[in-house]
């Protein structure tokens, strides 16, 4: 099973720039290539494995994470955790 995570109020962004201008806004949904943790919607981050970067779902407590970005916006093995008060597992 995987936990339920619902939106908080006033942070789930759902615009979407007109296709080709360029301003894409944390509107990349879990799966999706990505480049850096600010295309990714406010839940997920920027996880590079096996040459790919995708958007993937942050760590919850008791979950492996990690502490910080790599030069690029993106993370290395564990996105960090969801709410920055919980401790994951480093």
């Amino acid at each position: 099973q995987r936990p339920v995570i619902p939106p908080l109020p006033g942070r789930n962004v759902t615009w979407r720039p007109a296709s080709g201008s360029g301003n894409a806004r944390q509107n990349k949904g879990l799966g999706e290539t990505c480049a850096n943790d600010g295309e990714c919607k406010w839940y997920l981050c920027c996880l590079r494995a096996n040459d790919t970067t995708t958007c993937q779902r942050k760590s919850v407590r008791g979950e492996a994470c990690s502490d910080g970005q790599i030069k690029g916006g993106y993370h290395r093995d564990h996105c960090p955790c969801l709410m920055r008060r919980d401790q994951c597992t480093k």
